[in-house]
């Protein structure tokens, strides 16, 4: 957020004109790049989990939506989602990586009740249900000192999946 156009043209050894050649503004760059970093995150872990079996895939997406530690993609989320709030072009994009994400947990759902894995359900609701649940948990451990480990956290989660899913 406190980086300035100077400092970026400068480290890319490129002229701030060139940068406007593509980007009409500072904005539009820096929604470009939280895109492709957002988006380039979710295709990696589509990737990932993508011949997984349903179980390990759902676990699987379940860690990567909880910190470790409040890094710095922790604080760019945190950023994009705060602009959100105030802004169309954020706001659209933090809902196609929410429902994106959602699709991806809805698919490792599904594969699950087709291999008889996870009792029939509506794949979809469930996993917008689990994506909230894991949400909120991700909010505890970033932003209050948690009164349990990660561990416990995906014990819990994991309690709540069996009672969806079977």
């Amino acid at each position: 957020e406190s980086v300035t156009t100077r400092e970026l043209t400068d480290l890319m050894g490129i002229s701030r004109s060139h940068i406007y050649h593509y980007f009409k503004n500072w904005q539009a760059l820096r929604l470009a790049a939280c895109s492709h970093f957002m988006y380039a995150e979710l295709n990696q872990m589509a990737r990932e989990v993508e011949n997984m079996p349903p179980q390990q895939a759902l676990d699987r997406l379940i860690a990567q939506y909880l910190p470790v530690s409040m890094d710095a993609t922790w604080v760019l989320y945190m950023d994009v989602w705060r602009l959100a709030g105030q802004d169309k072009e954020y706001s659209l994009l933090t809902a196609e990586l929410i429902q994106a994400w959602d699709r991806l947990m809805e698919k490792a759902i599904l594969d699950g009740i087709q291999l008889g894995v996870f009792k029939p359900v509506d794949a979809a609701r469930a996993a917008r249900q689990l994506a909230a649940l894991v949400n909120g948990y991700a909010d505890t451990l970033m932003f209050i000192t948690p009164l349990q480990t990660r561990d416990e956290v995906i014990d819990e989660i994991n309690q709540v999946v069996r009672l969806i899913l079977g």
